[in-house]
């Protein structure tokens, strides 16, 4: 199956700015990273990804870098997108290029953290790597953000989180033990860890 997609003239400028392909990578990487919808919904949002990627060569810039350029005329790659944030770029915590296959070719994205956000976007997709590490090098700021205690907390796992709770001289084993029926539960064999990761990992009463 091929995708053929005709742009109307009022969201053309949209279409240049790679909206709806940003769109349709959010929705595979809802996929992949949730499990939502299925195979063939999958297929469905590369095909569209695909046909975008495909045809992005056919709408003629005329921005600065392609040396024919209008006066105050925007990019239409980076520098539409990073007027859209107040003229500046974005600032990031994480900034890396994922790469995924369609078709058997190479599809490159730049998968960011936004500073003051806990989520990822992905987003600036094409199948040139040089576009995308120009959109990297232009468009985002990767900034140092000093880590809080409270950050650390936030990002241990779980065998951390027990490895830090059993270590407080305060532990106390009845605190975090289902079957505590005689005495100290260090009587069943198990360690103060094994008791912590278990409290942490069990439902939520």
């Amino acid at each position: 199956m091929k995708v053929v997609i005709d742009i109307p003239n009022d969201f053309t400028g949209d279409y240049i700015v790679d909206k709806f392909k940003d769109f349709f990578s959010r929705v595979i990487a809802d996929i992949d990273c949730k499990g939502m919808c299925g195979r063939y919904e999958k297929e469905i949002a590369e095909m569209f990804l695909k046909a975008f990627d495909d045809s992005e060569e056919k709408i003629p810039c005329k921005c600065q870098y392609n040396s024919n350029s209008i006066d105050n005329e925007p990019c239409c790659k980076c520098n539409r997108k990073v007027s859209e944030n107040n003229d500046t770029k974005n600032k990031v915590t994480s900034l890396e290029i994922i790469v995924r296959m369609i078709d058997n070719k190479p599809y490159y994205e730049i998968k960011y953290k936004k500073v003051g956000e806990d989520y990822y976007h992905v987003g600036y997709s094409s199948s040139n790597i040089d576009n995308v590490l120009k959109w990297r090098d232009e468009c985002f700021e990767l900034v140092d953000v000093k880590v809080t205690n409270a950050d650390r907390i936030r990002n241990m796992s779980d065998e951390e989180m027990a490895e830090r709770i059993a270590s407080s001289p305060n532990f106390n084993c009845a605190d975090y033990c289902d079957s505590f029926t005689q005495g100290c539960t260090f009587n069943c064999g198990k360690k103060g860890r094994e008791i912590a990761l278990k409290w942490l990992q069990s439902e939520a009463e």
